[in-house]
C-alpha cells in the first residue's frame, strides 16, 4: 500500500497517465510545462521556495539530472533531482512509489512536475558499492533486484524493454563516438560495435520470450547502489517493463572486472531463483558494448570475444520463463 505524501503522488501520476496505459503503441510521458532543461537556477529556486529549503549545493547527478543537497527549514537533509528532460520525472516518480514498501529504494517525499523535480532522502553515508569484493557485490545486487521486481509496478504507463532499446542503442553508440574522440582512438569499441546487431536480435528474444514481465530499475550500476545505514538502496532509476534478467545483466555488465560478465550475472541469477542462462544472456548483452575494454584476445569469463554469448542462438539460451 501507498502511504502518506505519496498516496497524492501516485494519483497524480496514474491518474493523469490512465488513458495512455490502455494503448500498446509505443508511449511517451505527458507533457509538462514548458521548462528549458538548461535553466537550473530557475528550477532550483522554484523547489527551495515551495519546500522550504536552505543551504542547496550540488552533487555529482550523472548526466540526466542536475542534483542538489539540501535541508528543509527544521533539520531534514534531502536531495532535489531535476530531471532532465524534465517530463521524465513522472516515470521515476510513480517507480519510486511502487517500491516504497519494500526498503529497497530511496524514499520519494514529494513532486514538482511542472519543473520535473523530485524532492528526496539524503542517504546517508551514500557511499557507492565498492569494487573488490564480487561475492558480496552479487549478494547486494541479488538482495535489492529481487525486493524491487516483487513489487506490484501500478497503473502507470511505463514503457518496455522493447520499446526503449532504440533509444539504448543510440546512446551506445553515441558514448562510442565520444570515447573515440576524447581518447583519440579511432578503433575503440570495434568489438562493440560487430555485436551491436546479435545484441538487438537478443533483447528482442529476452522481451519475446519473458512470461513475468517486472519494473526493472533499468539503470542498477554501483554509483546508483548506494550505502545506508542499514544496507543499501537503489538510487536513479531508468525504470521500464521488462524481463528480470535485464536488471541482472545490466549490473554484471558494469561492474568491474569485465572479465567477469558472464560469471557474475550467472551468480546473481542462481541467488535470485532465475535462470543463469537467461541471466548469461542479459550479460552478454549489456556487456557487447564494453568488449573494447577487454584486453585482445583475453577470456570473459571462459568465452573468448569471438565466442560471447550474443553469437549463440537465441532460442537455445532464452527458454521461456516462467
Amino acid at each position: 500500500m501507498t502511504r502518506g505524501p505519496l498516496k497524492a503522488i501516485h494519483r497524480q501520476v496514474t491518474g493523469r497517465n490512465r488513458a495512455a496505459s490502455r494503448s500498446r503503441a509505443p508511449r511517451a510521458v505527458l507533457d509538462c510545462d514548458d521548462v528549458a532543461v538548461d535553466d537550473v537556477a530557475r528550477r532550483l529556486r522554484a523547489c527551495e521556495l515551495r519546500w522550504n529549503l536552505e543551504g542547496a549545493h550540488g552533487l555529482d547527478g550523472g548526466c540526466s539530472a542536475d542534483v542538489f543537497a539540501a535541508a528543509r527549514v527544521g533539520g531534514d537533509e534531502v536531495v532535489v533531482k531535476l530531471v532532465n528532460p524534465p517530463e521524465q520525472a513522472h516515470a521515476e516518480a510513480a517507480a519510486l512509489a511502487a517500491w516504497v514498501d519494500t526498503g529497497s529504494a530511496v524514499r520519494l517525499i514529494d513532486t514538482d512536475f511542472a519543473v520535473g523535480a523530485l524532492l528526496l532522502e539524503r542517504v546517508r553515508p551514500g557511499t557507492p558499492l565498492p569494487v573488490g569484493n564480487d561475492e558480496e557485490a552479487s549478494e547486494v545486487a541479488a538482495g535489492l533486484l529481487a525486493s524491487l521486481h516483487r513489487a506490484a509496478p501500478g497503473a502507470f504507463p511505463f514503457a518496455t524493454l522493447a520499446e526503449v532499446y532504440p533509444t539504448l542503442e543510440a546512446r551506445a553508440l553515441d558514448d562510442i563516438r565520444l570515447e573515440r574522440r576524447a581518447r583519440g582512438e579511432p578503433e575503440r569499441g570495434n568489438a562493440g560495435l560487430i555485436r551491436l546487431g546479435a545484441a538487438k536480435a537478443t533483447a528482442m528474444a529476452l522481451c519475446a520470450t519473458t512470461d513475468r514481465p517486472v519494473l526493472l530499475h533499468g539503470d542498477f550500476v554501483d554509483k546508483n547502489i548506494l550505502r545506508a545505514r542499514d544496507g543499501y538502496l537503489a538510487v536513479d532509476p531508468s525504470p521500464r517493463i521488462g524481463d528480470p534478467h535485464s536488471d541482472v545483466g545490466f549490473f554484471a555488465a558494469y561492474h568491474p572486472p569485465a572479465a567477469a560478465i558472464l560469471q557474475r550475472a550467472s551468480t546473481i541469477a542462481e541467488l535470485m531463483g532465475l535462470d543463469g542462462g537467461r541471466a548469461t544472456v542479459g550479460g552478454g548483452l549489456n556487456g557487447a558494448p564494453k568488449l573494447s575494454g577487454v584486453a585482445r584476445g583475453s577470456t570473459v569469463a571462459g568465452h573468448r570475444p569471438g565466442e560471447w554469448p550474443l553469437q549463440r542462438a537465441p532460442d537455445r539460451a532464452l527458454k521461456r520463463t516462467g
